[in-house]
């Protein structure tokens, strides 16, 4: 069996420029292990250097170890004490100059309006993505 999608490419002009960032590291925060591969994936197919942390504290530690990040993107809802958002907090006190990119699947209108980080919507499409990093880089 053969399928054929039509191409986009509008969507690939957005992902071409969003990954022109000679080789930018992400590090990226994610707890479910499935979407932090998806996430990966499509920041790696975008041109991107991946950092994956897999919790707030992990992301910390990478933070230290790493000689260069570019920009943060986190999930805001984490298990184990510290949240996305308390960890982009945490991470603009120390680098105020850190583009921060916050994801989560949960719709607080309330606690949106009150965020100053650029949020993405779970789920999100490569394009968003795409789109959202463009902004911030």
């Amino acid at each position: 069996m053969t399928l054929y999608l039509p191409v986009d490419r509008a969507g690939s002009r957005r992902a071409e420029e969003a990954g022109d960032n000679d080789a930018k590291r992400i590090l990226l925060v994610e707890d479910d292990q499935h979407l932090a591969v998806v996430a990966g994936d499509m920041l790696e197919m975008m041109g991107f250097d991946v950092s994956i942390a897999h919790s707030a504290n992990e992301a910390l530690q990478l933070i230290n170890r790493l000689p260069r990040i570019d920009l943060l993107f986190s999930d805001i809802v984490m298990p184990g004490g510290t949240n996305g958002l308390e960890l982009a907090n945490h991470i603009r006190e120390r680098r105020p100059e850190l583009p921060i990119l916050l994801a989560s699947g949960f719709s607080n209108a309330q606690q949106k309006d009150a965020l100053i980080y650029p949020l993405l919507d779970k789920p999100y499409t490569y394009e968003k993505l795409a789109d959202a990093l463009h902004e911030l880089l």
